[in-house]
Order: structure tokens, then C-alpha cells, then sequence
């Protein structure tokens, strides 16, 4: 602790009070003498700059920011006990076990394997996947959609080519429970089909957890998350805004979580660290019987198919169920409110997948 040193001349002025003014003046000098040194004391006290720790949290004990401080933190102390906490959101007591933030100059194929094939033949889409059409650059992976006509893996010829890439190839599964997190920028185009979701070890007929998929002509600017376990398709779904479809795109998180809860698995899913959908699993034959690891990670951008409509259809026409995706009369009078025509080439672009296991 820094020495407080009372000044000469107030010393001077403390001494002729004693010896020829009345009392009730001394006790207004001493005052105005303690004030002086509560004043230097709080000004010589060394600032104590905290930085909260990426990941931790102190129980007991708050380490807050505080737009006062010059630069430091303000802290509350108490009992200190660090557990590992997932940053976006308020969730403790789980350990990181994969961090994919797409910092390098090329994908990393010990993990991801780009296909070269036409994948989605069973929702009608209309494109070639190639390894071509993915990136690695300033920190985020590139998912680009083209309009070109190529012969692909197989001998089909499409008009289009985007890229889809899995973990399931290179073998990389991760926690049947779990936080699932991706951060990513959408397109918004009728046609455009962007995806985040995981696989069952055993297929994704047994269980496929589907964290993001961008129907844009059904709900144009809202994404939805759904279910299918145990060969029952769209256990549970639920679509949420999380921008306006006249708006460039700007970045947002998508997350679930999967954890046991009594004889039940529960899944609780997030848009910007907000829960916004839980649905409780009472059956989980899927969840029965597997190892520890039992998810694949896909990342995929679609063009076509049933669900989104053509690029070059009448916008809100669904070609392939013959219906409008909103409403109106098929297939040139569907309505059409908020839905884009696609601008290809168009990018759906991905900052980081982080996998985190309960503890």
C-alpha cells in the first residue's frame, strides 16, 4: 500500500488551529484533513486490470466489464471455482473437444471430405457437387453455387455445381451428446438450399439432426431446424427469423444441444445464443446401443429441389410438388412476397463449426 503523506502547510494549519481556535473549528479542519486523505488513498490505489478468460467462469466470484474503468475491470470477489462454459451462450461444465475455424489456405481433408457427385438425387436437386466449389480463405470456408454446365462423377450432366462437404468419409465422428455451434452468412434465393446438420453413425435414416436449412421460398428469411429419429421423419420442426430477406447477409450462430435427461434425450436448439425451440425425446432407440461418437458434421448448399423451388422458375413455384411455397395458383401465379431470384455465383459462407462435450 502507497504511504499517505499529509502536506506541510496543512500540518501548519492543524497546529495553529490547536493552539488558538475554538474546538468546533479544529473538528472542521480534521474533516477537511480526512476527506484529503480518502481522496489520495483511492487515487494511489493500484488499478487492477482483469481479463475474463475465454471460456471460464468464476462461481462466487463476477468479472464484469465496466465502461467506467479506463480500460480495466471491475471485480466482485467470492468463492473461486473455474468451469468450462461454452462463449455464446449460458451453458457450463462442458469441454471442447473440436474446433474447426477455417483459418487456413485450403480445407482441411484430415477431417472434411469434399464430394464429387450428384448426392441430392433424391430431393430432386439439380446439382453436381465438386470439390471446385468450395475455399478456404481470411478465416472462413466459401461454399459458391454456379450456374455451369458440367459432366459430373457418374456421367450426369447438370447445369449446376455447388459443394457439399461431410466428415462420415474421413471417418471423423463426434459426441452422440453434445453443443453443436456453426457461425455463417446465408444467401437469400429461391433455389438455394444451405444446410448444417448431423448424420447418425448408423445413417441418417436412424437419426438426422438438421441444426440449420434455408427453405428461402417457403419462409424467406426465417431458418428452420428439424428432426428425424428413428426412421420417423419431422419429429419435431420449428422455423425462426433471424433476418430480414431484403437484407445483405450478415453473420448469425446456429447451435443444438443434445443431452441425456433422465431416461430422455433432450434437444435444445439456439439462434444467436437464444434457445428458441426443446423437444423432449422419449423414445431415442437411435441413442441406444452406439458408441460415444455418433455424429457426422455436413455443411451443403443445394440448388433445386422439392423443397425450394428452381432458380429460374416463377418465383414461389415448387416444379417438383407442383404447388406454390406460399400460396397462389401454380405454376405462374404463386405468391411471391419476399422471395429473391438467385444471383449465381452465390456464397454461403461459414466462420467456424465448434463441437463441445458435456462433462
Amino acid at each position: 500500500m502507497n504511504k499517505i503523506s499529509v502536506p506541510t502547510n496543512l500540518k501548519k494549519l492543524l497546529l495553529r488551529a490547536s493552539q488558538k481556535t475554538p474546538l468546533i473549528i479544529i473538528v472542521i479542519v480534521m474533516s477537511l484533513v480526512g476527506a484529503f486523505i480518502l481522496i489520495k488513498s483511492h487515487a494511489a490505489t493500484a488499478v487492477i486490470a482483469v481479463e475474463a478468460e475465454s471460456g471460464l467462469v468464476a462461481n462466487g466470484a463476477q468479472v464484469i466489464s465496466d465502461t467506467n474503468a479506463s480500460g480495466s475491470s471491475k471485480v466482485r470477489f467470492g468463492t473461486v471455482t473455474a468451469t468450462n462454459c461454452i462463449p455464446t451462450v449460458n451453458l457450463c461444465n462442458y469441454t471442447s473437444v473440436f474446433n474447426e475455424d477455417f483459418n487456413g489456405t485450403a480445407l482441411n481433408t484430415a477431417v472434411w471430405k469434399p464430394y464429387y457427385n450428384t448426392y441430392g438425387d433424391a430431393n430432386k436437386e439439380l446439382e453436381c457437387n465438386t470439390p471446385n466449389n468450395q475455399s478456404v480463405s481470411n478465416g472462413t470456408l466459401k461454399i459458391v453455387a454456379k450456374r455451369e454446365t458440367v459432366v459430373c462423377n457418374g456421367g450426369a450432366t447438370r447445369d449446376f455445381t455447388t459443394a457439399f462437404l461431410g466428415t462420415r468419409e474421413t471417418g471423423t465422428y463426434f459426441p452422440k451428446y453434445g453443443y453443436y455451434e456453426m457461425r455463417a452468412k446465408l444467401p437469400h434465393a429461391q433455389g438455394l438450399w444451405p444446410a448444417f446438420w448431423l448424420r447418425h453413425i448408423n445413417g441418417a435414416s436412424t437419426a438426422e439432426v438438421d441444426i440449420m436449412e434455408y427453405f428461402h421460398s417457403q419462409v424467406p428469411g426465417k431458418t428452420t431446424s428439424t428432426l428425424h429419429l428413428d426412421g420417423v421423419s419431422n419429429v419435431s420442426k420449428r422455423s425462426i427469423l433471424f433476418e430480414a430477406p431484403t437484407l445483405a447477409p450478415a453473420w448469425h450462430t446456429w447451435a443444438v444441444n443434445i443431452v441425456p435427461s433422465g431416461a430422455d434425450v433432450v434437444f435444445t436448439f439456439y439462434l444467436d445464443g437464444v434457445q428458441f425451440h426443446t423437444y423432449t425425446d422419449t423414445t431415442h432407440v437411435w441413442a441406444n446401443n452406439t458408441t460415444t461418437n455418433s455424429f457426422d458434421i455436413a455443411l451443403n448448399m443445394a440448388v433445386g429441389g422439392k423443397f425450394v423451388g428452381r432458380p429460374d422458375d416463377a418465383l414461389g413455384y415448387l416444379f417438383d410438388l407442383n404447388t406454390c411455397a406460399q400460396g397462389g395458383t401454380p405454376p405462374s401465379a404463386c405468391t411471391s412476397t419476399g422471395i429473391l431470384r438467385a444471383s449465381l455465383p452465390s456464397t454461403y459462407e461459414v466462420d467456424y463449426v465448434h463441437v463441445y462435450q458435456k462433462n
